[in-house]
Parts: C-alpha cells; structure tokens; sequence
C-alpha cells in the first residue's frame, strides 16, 4: 500500500462504512453514517453528494454493485439510535436514494443485521 495524493474534501469516519465501485460512472461510493450525503471519489478527485433522502443513519451496512440495474445496493445495518438493527434496502444512482420493497418475494428475506455480507 501507498498513500494516494487527493484533492476535494475527503469524508471521516472512512473506517466505519463500506465502500462500493460504483462500475457505471467510474467512482468509489461511501454513504455519510450522519447526514444526507455520499462521498465518492472519481480518480484522484473527492466529491460530495448531498441529497434529500437517505437511509437511516447505521453502522455496519453493507453495500454491493448491481450491474443488471446499474445501481448500488445497500442493505441493513445497526441503527446510532437505539442499536436496533435494520432490513431496509435501499438502491444509489449517483444522485437519489431510492428504498426498495420488503414485502413477499420469490425468496427468502434477509432478518435484520449488521456486518454482513
């Protein structure tokens, strides 16, 4: 490993979200374990991305690529505010937090975790 010279405002707490390649537009995608942003980093430039909506803030999420639908995929996590765990799923285009359904599919859904891939 070496240290790679950035510009833009890099995130904190890099440590404590997973990080995702966002395939589509080229860019490493981390979502604000506090706020309605994503950090993402395109080369060796850092943006952010505020937005509207987001998932509740956790900890321990994971997040995956979805090259079918071109999106990020995050799911689950364990909440700041009471240490309850989540069984949201939520999707990431560049732009919007989008959530996606829980009820009845044609599989079995995941029980409420985090730190989990």
């Amino acid at each position: 490993w070496s240290a790679r010279p950035t510009t833009g405002a890099a995130p904190g707490y890099i440590d404590l979200g997973p990080w995702v390649c966002d395939v589509v537009r080229g860019r490493m995608v981390m979502p604000s374990l506090t706020a309605n942003r994503v950090s993402e980093l395109a080369g060796n430039t850092w943006h952010v991305v505020t937005t509207t909506s987001a998932p509740p803030p956790t900890t321990g999420h994971t997040m995956s690529w979805d090259p079918r639908n071109g999106v990020v995929l995050r799911f689950g996590g364990q909440r700041f505010s009471d240490r309850g765990f989540q069984d949201t799923l939520h999707t990431w285009n560049g732009t919007t937090w989008q959530p996606l359904p829980t009820g009845p599919l044609s599989c079995q859904w995941p029980v409420p975790q985090s730190r989990r891939c």
